[in-house]
């Protein structure tokens, strides 16, 4: 009896077998998908992959990525050609042999096989961008494409930061810029892919603009939100009687989030505050952000991009607001009467102070360079500068640079300064040798944040 079963399995084993590999055979491959630029060279799409992996999707390629970093070198240094393998393997955000950089954000990868190399065109006058299923174009087109290798093992590729996540299928659209990349723009060709990031999420419910919400002490109010391309060499023109850098973005023209604010400060009026970061999300995990946020010359309007895809019911804009002038006395620290070090020495100090209640500890460090001047400074060379840093800084707390005095009334010409996480610096390119200290301001403060649903403008 047992002998039977087994044998009616095998055999129901069998007849299923025999029916799967008939209808593999079956199946016909899909035909290429080839696009042809406007260089005149056709090349044919292989794979869109999301990830950081930024190696041609070859088997060997692939393989030897795997390996130890000191072992695909080696393999690419003896036998890459033959392979055809022509990027970078290993870990590509690595300089190979070098101190390693942080990995890239996940972003779309496309990758495209060059089967025809005539050329006859200008390499810049082309552009990606990203459709769903129904043909909207949301977003921003490949910022910067790269091609690697030669003739026939010659690659395209680029990268899209953002795409939509809710339709199983999407679109790459090609077009062509009449004018060096600059446009206007004229669709020439179509690939269709299967979406890597295809899934299903909740729904975000927008709110009405405009709208006004509280940051600590401050009134932040979203006067206009809208999805707009900048005007040909930013240039200001008016539109329903306000001034603004921007106009309705035509077809293949790269989309950003612009918005307008009024932030009110119950102080006064002499303070001024910058968005910095600020981010536009949405509720499938896409996310743009921009740091600092940039407002240009008018000073409610603020962008950033790429804008995301507009068939979400809502999108996250949240802001981070940073006071630039007009600090409460006691956000305002001074190291005075700071020596100047010799050259090639540095000095450090301490202070530990409270702001608003709360105790924060700076280190500021004065590292003296030899004298340069902002033209010759190149390469490895570097300029006489002050670090300032929150030590453990509480969660939200910022340091900036206000002035510097010397003890002779020296104030230097040239000069910059800018901002990390939890640090800022200024650089002296040259310092008079009468001068034998310096008073240093910096101000420390808590930023304040804020978020707005906004309801995505319909192309």
């Amino acid at each position: 009896m047992k002998t039977v079963k087994r044998r009616a399995w095998l055999a129901l084993l069998m007849v299923v077998v025999i029916a799967s590999a008939a209808l593999l055979l079956s199946r016909k491959p899909a035909p290429p998908q080839v696009i042809t630029l406007p260089t005149g060279e056709q090349f044919q799409f292989i794979a869109a992959e999301w990830g950081t992996n930024e190696v041609q999707p070859s088997f060997a390629a692939r393989l030897v990525a795997r390996l130890p970093t000191s072992l695909a070198v080696f393999v690419m240094r003896k036998l890459g050609p033959r392979l055809g393998i022509v990027t970078l393997v290993g870990r590509p955000w690595y300089a190979m042999g070098q101190t390693p950089l942080k990995p890239p954000d996940p972003s779309l990868h496309f990758w495209f096989r060059c089967i025809q190399t005539n050329s006859v065109g200008p390499v810049d006058s082309f552009k990606f961008m990203l459709a769903d299923d129904d043909g909207v174009i949301g977003g921003m087109g490949n910022g910067g494409w790269s091609s690697y290798g030669q003739g026939k093992n010659k690659w395209l590729t680029f990268t899209l930061p953002v795409a939509p996540r809710r339709c199983d299928t999407l679109q790459l659209v090609l077009f062509r810029a009449d004018n060096q990349f600059n446009g206007p723009f004229h669709q020439i060709g179509t690939v269709r892919f299967p979406n890597p990031r295809f899934g299903h999420f909740p729904n975000w419910q927008p709110e009405p603009v405009p709208a006004t919400k509280r940051a600590g002490d401050l009134q932040v109010r979203l006067t206009d939100f809208t999805v707009a391309a900048a005007n040909s060499g930013n240039a200001i023109a008016s539109i329903n009687g306000k001034q603004t850098r921007f106009h309705p973005p035509a077809p293949g023209e790269n989309q950003e989030a612009v918005f307008r604010l009024d932030i009110h400060s119950p102080r006064g009026t002499n303070e001024a505050w910058l968005v910095e970061p600020a981010e536009l999300s949405d509720a499938t995990g896409n996310r743009a952000q921009a740091a600092p946020c940039s407002r240009w010359s008018i000073t409610d309007e603020y962008y950033l991009g790429p804008a995301l895809w507009p068939d979400e019911s809502a999108w996250r804009l949240t802001l981070t607001l940073r006071r630039c002038r007009g600090y409460d006395s006691e956000e305002v620290l001074t190291f005075t009467n700071v020596p100047v070090p010799a050259v090639g020495a540095t000095n450090t100090f301490f202070q530990t102070n409270s702001v608003h209640g709360v105790p924060v500890l700076l280190k500021q460090e004065f590292i003296r360079e030899p004298d340069r001047t902002p033209v010759v400074l190149r390469g490895s060379m570097s300029a006489t500068h002050v670090v300032v840093e929150l030590v453990n800084p509480p969660e939200g707390w910022v340091v900036d640079f206000v002035q510097l005095n010397a003890d002779t009334g020296w104030r230097p010409k040239e000069w910059s300064n800018w901002q990390t996480a939890n640090s800022a610096v200024v650089t002296l390119f040259s310092i008079p040798p009468d001068v034998r200290s310096l008073d240093l301001t910096w101000a420390v403060q808590k930023v304040r944040t804020v978020e707005f649903l906004v309801k995505p403008p319909k192309p």
